[in-house]
């Protein structure tokens, strides 16, 4: 099994885009027709999302699409009021699951005429609101902002915080401190740390906070698993930040880990703050790395409606039911084998 999830940035190729565009074997087609012929052409050659743009209320008056500055739409939107439809020209931006996909599109492109086809780049990361102020996290205790005495932050933070103190400086990394996902995992860490936590594997880790969270908790070993290279710095920035870098492993992949000279250990505590298909790909891996007896398991990142099907997997493997608490529309699901 692949434990690999998609890149959370992926390559992109963008491309310009007329009223119409002509491919060979079909002739002149519109957007809707040439979008339809990507997906067909490439949708099974890495390409994973067509971005067609936007327009707001603003722009649509300076085009001349909009006669009026109050406007309601939505994304349904009948063919009349199709903004994006309606520009003359268009910016597409189409994403591949990795570089080398970006650029064999572009040779499957060129045979397209009036287009234009922009560089293979990879996509920015998305901006991560950055705490500039301590966050308190009820149950828990404070994530507070790194030390910066020239905007007033002094190095030990706000005066006498209660409860578990954690420095994260997020980066591109998520995890800082103001998402219900991350706070559910908190305060779940906290409920599970009861005396001493041994060993803790976190997935999916961002900018790291849970893992040092357990660490500054009393964790003695900790396996941070992120993907995406490009938040690896900021990781053991943050550990560092938390006197724990010691204490904390970084790896890319599950599967990273299972190579690991000797085997896994058997882990005291496993969070895994990702997506709901990810739990439920994973969930063998849990199975097996999970002490028995007592073990503890945190599960978060679920929408209500994907709470059931994961709850399901994991009873089914763990043989013991869940603890649920949930947050604006967010559910967290705890274990104890």
């Amino acid at each position: 099994m692949d434990a690999r999830a998609p890149r959370p940035y992926p390559w992109v190729v963008p491309i310009a885009v007329g009223a119409s565009a002509a491919i060979p074997e079909l002739g002149p087609v519109g957007r809707a027709d040439l979008i339809e012929w990507l997906w067909m052409r490439l949708g099974d050659a890495g390409l994973m999302a067509i971005d067609e743009g936007s327009v707001d209320v603003g722009e649509a008056l300076t085009a001349g699409i909009v006669g009026a500055p109050l406007v309601i739409d939505s994304a349904a939107a009948p063919s009349n009021r199709d903004w994006v439809a309606a520009r003359e020209t268009g910016t597409i931006e189409l994403a591949f699951v990795d570089a080398p996909a970006a650029h064999a599109a572009i040779a499957v492109l060129a045979v397209v005429t009036g287009i234009g086809i922009g560089s293979a780049v990879p996509a920015a990361p998305l901006p991560i609101p950055v705490p500039q102020e301590p966050v308190a996290v009820p149950g828990f205790g404070w994530v507070l902002p790194p030390p910066d005495p020239a905007h007033g932050r002094p190095a030990d933070g706000p005066p006498a915080p209660v409860g578990t103190r954690v420095i994260i400086d997020a980066g591109t990394g998520f995890g800082t401190g103001l998402h219900p996902t991350t706070q559910l995992c908190l305060r779940a860490l906290v409920d599970h740390a009861g005396g001493s936590i041994g060993r803790v594997l976190d997935i999916g880790a961002g900018s790291g906070i849970l893992g040092i969270a357990a660490a500054v908790a009393g964790a003695g070993h900790v396996d941070a698993v992120e993907i995406d290279d490009r938040v690896h710095a900021a990781i053991r920035h943050n550990a560092a930040l938390n006197g724990v870098a010691e204490r904390i492993r970084l790896v890319a992949t599950l599967a990273d880990l299972d190579a690991l000279p000797g085997g896994v250990a058997p882990y005291d505590l496993v969070v895994a703050n990702i997506v709901a298909p990810v739990l439920l790909e994973i969930a063998p891996w849990i199975g097996r790395w999970l002490a028995r007896p007592s073990g503890r398991l945190v599960l978060s990142g679920l929408r209500e409606e994907e709470v059931a099907d994961v709850a399901a997997r994991y009873r089914d493997l763990l043989g013991v039911e869940s603890r649920a608490c949930g947050e604006a529309g967010w559910t967290c699901l705890s274990y104890r084998t």
